[in-house]
């Protein structure tokens, strides 16, 4: 006999059975989840929408950064919980998994964000789909740890799209767009941001971040000590952190510095034009009252600007794909690309990056060629 009651249950359930040998009642009470052979109490299947907001609230996730809480929460609640929610752990396989994610994939399977807010074909994208699996994986993981499960299903759950497809390519600007958008970064307001962004590859949240007192115009050196990220509660706040934990120096060439420059005579005119209502954070990038820039109202100026230009509009986050392609491009190392953007691993970089390392690995067999071909014919 065991016990089956969940916490908070009003009477007290019990399982019985019946068997001819003490090796079959033993097995059983295995099976049912016992821990022991003489009467261990065993609580019925956990649900898995139970055991993920268990996980969420746990000392796992309490260790990830705010914003990253923040995107974990969205996923289970809004993603995970409404699929899989009610399916007991025991019962979870690759295939019910599987089947879940591609729910999520179809159109209106999960509504916008925001009231009013749309997304394209009202289909979620594959990257978030993938992230679904990512997080649920992960909170299996710490289950099997438990011993809650025996094994991870998700590890095996098939996306609903060939393996390899869900990346997002790149989109760096081209030297005509370049051209293009080039005058335009001496009238715009966000013309220096932009300007810096692609002379040193940094994160939209770093940039947003900048302090003055991070950057040394004589050394001409930029130090990453901080970003501008979302808290639990959905609210940009500064922190001292970066996204990957990562503090680094940048090296300033003269574009970056006369964009610093720039942007620091515009900010003495706003300072002065604000008069009491400037707000000093210390920033080099801020709004006309001294407060940190909104990353909605940049990706609407940077949008603006590639308008104006005549050219796609892409995410502002592809200004730092620019700049990684440009310096690897002109032959530095990928190791010091690497570290420049302040990526976890070289791994990160490559695989970004895999185009670009694959183009210019390109003319490996014909200077191969050449060289053996030269040795031949002396030969």
């Amino acid at each position: 006999m065991i016990e089956v009651s969940q916490p908070g249950d009003p009477v007290r359930r019990r399982k019985t059975a019946r068997f001819a040998t003490e090796a079959a009642a033993k097995n059983w009470l295995r099976v049912q989840g016992g821990r022991r052979a003489d009467g261990i109490v065993a609580a019925p299947p956990t649900s898995t929408g139970a055991y993920l907001v268990s996980w969420l609230n746990g000392p796992y996730v309490a260790c990830l950064a705010p914003s990253t809480q923040r995107q974990y929460r969205h996923v289970v609640e809004q993603y995970l919980v409404p699929t899989l929610g009610k399916v007991p752990m025991n019962k979870l396989t690759p295939t019910r998994i599987g089947s879940a994610l591609a729910q999520l994939a179809k159109p209106g399977a999960v509504p916008p964000a925001k009231a009013g807010r749309a997304r394209n074909d009202d289909t979620l994208a594959p990257r978030s789909v993938n992230l679904a699996r990512s997080i649920l994986r992960s909170a299996l993981t710490k289950a099997v740890q438990n011993g809650i499960i025996q094994s991870n299903p998700a590890s095996a759950a098939p996306l609903p799209w060939k393996r390899g497809t869900i990346r997002p390519q790149p989109q760096p600007l081209t030297d005509a767009e370049l051209d293009a958008v080039g005058p335009l970064l001496l009238t715009y307001r966000i013309g220096p941001l932009v300007r810096l962004a692609l002379a040193t590859g940094l994160r939209e949240g770093e940039l947003l971040a900048l302090r003055l007192v991070d950057v040394d115009a004589s050394a001409q050196v930029l130090r990453v000590e901080g970003s501008l990220s979302k808290n639990i509660a959905g609210r940009f706040e500064l922190t001292d952190t970066t996204k990957t934990g990562k503090r680094r120096a940048i090296p300033l060439g003269e574009i970056a510095l006369d964009a610093l420059r720039a942007e620091g005579s515009k900010r003495a005119n706003e300072r002065l034009a604000a008069g009491r209502v400037w707000s000093d954070h210390g920033l080099v990038f801020a709004s006309p009252i001294g407060t940190p820039l909104g990353p909605r109202n940049v990706l609407r100026a940077w949008h603006d600007l590639c308008n104006a230009a005549g050219i796609d509009r892409r995410p502002f986050h592809h200004l730092r794909h620019s700049a990684a392609t440009y310096l690897l491009t002109g032959g530095l190392p990928m190791e010091a690309v690497s570290k420049i953007l302040g990526h976890s691993t070289l791994a990160v970089t490559s695989s970004t990056y895999a185009e670009v390392r694959d183009r210019l690995t390109a003319p490996a067999a014909s200077i191969l060629d050449n060289a053996l071909g030269k040795a031949m014919r002396r030969a």
